[in-house]
């Protein structure tokens, strides 16, 4: 039976296709010997349709055929100028005899496995780390058309060919589908309709011989025209793939198959591509502002950083090699593109290299091509990640990320990808320790983008509008400032001072005088700037206003300066910036909302619950001082919170659960909120608040909390806790670590609101005073020139020892280290504390920090 169809993509027709009669071109020749293909159908169509999808990649596939022959050359013609109705692979590699050809068609077997674990190949004169590995390559063909053809000519100068057509695979009802497209257009499923059995007698295809005019005159008739043919024909040696009987269904673009290629293989002074007569480039933006290697020593410091967060974490083990052996002469690396590239090697992921380039503007775009933005990791000199740009990277900012781009050569990932060679194998040893290189390469890249964005937009220095020129206002307070400074700066230009903004930490000043620089520097992690920063938005007039800001906030330093320089003590400074530093903080607890406004919103949303629920906890947290973001998007966390406080910054995630009745257990779904907190960057926790949970009125520890516990980092909030914490924060400014400790805690409602009413109540039943006194005396005694353990001072008094357990008397030297202010330190880590002036100084010192928050004021009488 002869059937012709014509169709029609994208306004070309497709000729007509003789069914009965498409293998006739390749009948020349004399049969010498036969392949056989044992495989059933639903392979065919399984490997073809899940794993190799795309038409690129099946060209691809083709390509790293030649590459692992030691081609030189390989072109690619798609239809267009020079052939129609086919696809071509022509490259000058090695080529196959009979018993190659037949090994080639082993399914799930591949010839390169005799290579060894490495698969390193050579040829007498160099060395290639194959690609190949599966088997299964030859069948992604299949998702172009419905027959591939090789024609070899060997280094003896023999000719064969074998042609493979996949519908022999196909039963005889379905033969009739040429187009895999029915008269209306639409895609038919005769695949589905066949389900063939793999104790079917194998398929037997001719390995046919052909002398050089028969070769020679069929290359001809299959590519009539092109750059590749005369210089191909004479070259010693090549493979001629073709697929042809196209699906119509899967049209080819040059340019995006060039930007795969470019992109996606091992490109080199040894391995030249083309397509359709144009040689193959890698599309990546090359423009950068900045370029990093591996050696950069911001790379360096993140990853020894994010290394060592790993290890804590037991997600990684081993140390990392800075500084490996440089590559052997005559290894197969010394001939990749990176190989003089600085490396680091990993403990299982071995020897890897790394190029960072960062963008003044966005690579996001809908090029047909593909993108330049994100992570491109390369294995054995293949992109395995086309189409997923953040592979192992979770939530990046965008705005840095559609920036950079991130190349990342591994070849030790190679053991763990999948069949598909675009998939890797999840929590692996490899795995882990890429996450953990993605992670410092993005932050590296985030501070580098967020520190140029910053001076960008300081289109005008604030500096020049400070009074330099007045010796009361700016020039004596300076000098007296950098007279009491422990860090002597080396020079000092008073005519051209400097502001810069900084990252100093939440609990630090609004302002600060950098010592060895002379700089002054504007805090903007302090609360304060960043309601301000908040308010002003976006814009010109918004970088206009945080310009004022940062000379509102330098005036604090110009301002002691001035109180040195009047004569004051340095207990009555530090006692009027102290309170104008909480000042400066209760201002930004209050500067969006009114606090009660804020409580009112919360209660109320707390019934009906959803996106108005999520807004009321973000406000609240905000106020706090939290930087709180809702996402709200279905399958999503609802809202990411980021506690900036220097050494214990933090990230944790809150799930609003609104109701009008108590959450139970199941509506509460603690395993989700797990789930996305893992997906968060650097999230430690994830809180679940609702205005009221079900089964604490009877036990202690119903399901939802013994749930808590076996999940880890999920906690229980009611509102009205988060309700008195608020309040608390409000009275005392305490510190975000302390709050977060509050809320970390996995325990019951009850026993949560009570440990927060303690908040309110700081220092009752405790008699701060002798704790101060003990302290002061062992510090005079027998803790002389040394600090004074914790755990000692509660052990040698009986009446703390009785009156608190020792994890409660821990909580009250924590409150009582917030209120004495700098006059005290207690280092949590190794639990030991010490005060710096005398108990009667310190006891005064509390008693005005704590005065304002319950006293009212009397006014006198006329």
């Amino acid at each position: 039976m002869v059937m012709e169809l014509a169709a029609t993509t994208n306004g070309v027709t497709t000729p007509t296709i003789d069914v009965e009669n498409v293998g006739v071109l390749f009948d020349v020749g004399s049969q010498v010997d036969t392949v056989n293909i044992n495989i059933d159908y639903a392979i065919v169509k399984h490997f073809s349709e899940h794993l190799y999808s795309s038409p690129n990649k099946a060209i691809e596939e083709l390509v790293s055929n030649g590459f692992d022959a030691f081609a030189t050359r390989c072109y690619v013609y798609v239809p267009g100028e020079h052939v129609q109705n086919r696809v071509i692979v022509w490259d000058d590699g090695l080529s196959m005899d009979t018993l190659g050809l037949q090994a080639m068609w082993q399914i799930a077997r591949s010839p390169k496995e005799a290579l060894g674990g490495d698969r390193i190949a050579s040829n007498g004169q160099q060395q290639r780390a194959v690609i190949g590995k599966f088997g299964i390559g030859k069948l992604a063909s299949y998702a172009v058309g419905h027959r591939i053809s090789h024609i070899c000519k060997t280094a003896d100068g023999e000719y064969l060919s074998v042609s493979v057509n996949y519908r022999q695979f196909t039963p005889e009802d379905a033969v009739t589908d040429v187009d895999d497209a029915d008269v209306d257009g639409r895609e038919t499923d005769r695949e589905s309709r066949h389900v063939g059995s793999q104790d079917e007698a194998p398929s037997r295809t001719p390995i046919r011989q052909l002398n050089k005019a028969e070769a020679e005159g069929l290359i001809r008739e299959l590519l009539p025209t092109g750059a590749a043919l005369e210089s191909m024909l004479s070259a010693p040696h090549w493979t001629f793939a073709v697929i042809d009987d196209l699906k119509v269904s899967k049209p080819l673009y040059p340019k995006r198959l060039m930007w795969v290629l470019g992109n996606g293989m091992p490109l080199r002074p040894d391995f030249h591509v083309f397509v359709e007569d144009e040689e193959v480039e890698s599309k990546l933006a090359t423009n950068a502002s900045t370029t990093w290697k591996l050696n950069e020593p911001r790379l360096v410091a993140t990853l020894r950083t994010a290394w060592d967060e790993a290890k804590r974490k037991d997600r990684v083990a081993g140390e990392l090699n800075f500084d490996p052996p440089e590559l052997l002469a005559d290894g197969y690396e010394s001939a990749e593109p990176t190989a003089g590239d600085p490396a680091i090697i990993f403990p299982t992921l071995g020897r890897v290299t790394a190029l960072v380039r960062l963008f003044e503007d966005s690579l996001a775009s809908r090029s047909e091509e593909g993108r330049s933005y994100g992570f491109f990791l390369m294995v054995r000199g293949r992109l395995v990640n086309p189409d997923d740009d953040k592979m192992l990277l979770n939530d990046p900012s965008f705005g840095t990320f559609y920036r950079s781009q991130f190349q990342i050569h591994a070849n030790g990932m190679d053991g763990d990808l999948l069949a598909d060679r675009e998939s890797l194998k999840r929590d692996t040893a490899m795995t882990n320790e890429l996450r953990v290189l993605q992670t410092a390469l993005y932050r590296a890249a985030r501070v580098e983008v967020e520190s140029d964005d910053e001076v960008k937009q300081k289109s005008e220095k604030p500096e020049s509008r400070l009074p330099v020129r007045s010796r009361e206002l700016f020039r004596d307070p300076m000098a007296t400032l950098f007279s009491r400074a422990q860090l002597k700066p080396t020079s000092i230009d008073l005519d051209e001072p400097v502001i810069d903004r900084k990252e100093l930490g939440e609990s630090e000043s609004l302002a600060a005088l950098e010592g060895t620089t002379g700089h002054l520097q504007v805090n903007r992690s302090h609360p304060f700037y960043k309601a301000v920063e908040v308010q002003a938005g976006g814009g010109k007039k918004a970088a206009a206003v945080m310009r004022a800001f940062d000379l509102f906030a330098v005036s604090e330093r110009l301002t002691e300066g001035f109180l040195y320089g009047r004569g004051m003590s340095e207990e009555q400074v530090e006692d009027i910036l102290e309170w104008r530093d909480k000042l400066f903080r209760s201002l930004a607890v209050t500067y969006d909302r009114n606090p009660n406004d804020a409580i009112l919103e919360l209660r109320a949303s707390s019934v009906g619950g959803g996106t108005r629920f999520e807004d009321a906890i973000t406000v609240v947290l905000n106020q706090m001082g939290f930087q709180a973001e809702r996402d709200g998007a279905s399958g999503q966390k609802d809202i990411v919170v980021v506690a900036p406080v220097g050494p214990s910054h933090r990230v944790f995630i809150v799930e609003a659960k609104g109701s009008a009745e108590p959450v139970v257990n199941v509506t509460a779904a603690l395993g989700g909120a797990a789930a996305h907190r893992e997906k968060v960057e650097d999230a430690v926790h994830a809180i679940i608040v609702a205005r009221e949970f079900a089964g604490f009125k009877n036990k202690d520890e119903p399901a939802i909390l013994e749930e808590c516990k076996a999940v880890k980092g999920v906690s229980v909030v009611t509102v009205e806790t988060l309700v008195t914490l608020y309040e608390a924060l409000l009275k005392y400014s305490y510190p975000l670590t302390s709050i977060m400790d509050a809320l970390f805690e996995i325990e019951s409602p009850k026993a949560k609101l009570a440990r927060v009413e303690a908040l309110d109540q700081p220092l009752d039943g405790f008699n701060f005073r002798d704790v101060l006194d003990a302290i002061w005396s062992r510090q005079s005694g027998n803790a002389i020139k040394d600090l004074v353990s914790v755990r000692t001072l509660w052990q040698e008094n009986t009446a703390w020892r009785d009156a608190h357990k020792y994890e409660e008397f821990v909580e009250k030297l924590v409150a009582l280290s917030h209120f004495a202010g700098r006059l005290m330190v207690l280092d949590m880590a190794e639990k030991t504390v010490h005060i710096i002036h005398h108990p009667e100084k310190v006891s005064e010192h509390m008693e005005r920090s704590m005065k304002p928050a319950f006293t009212s004021v009397v006014l006198p009488t006329v």
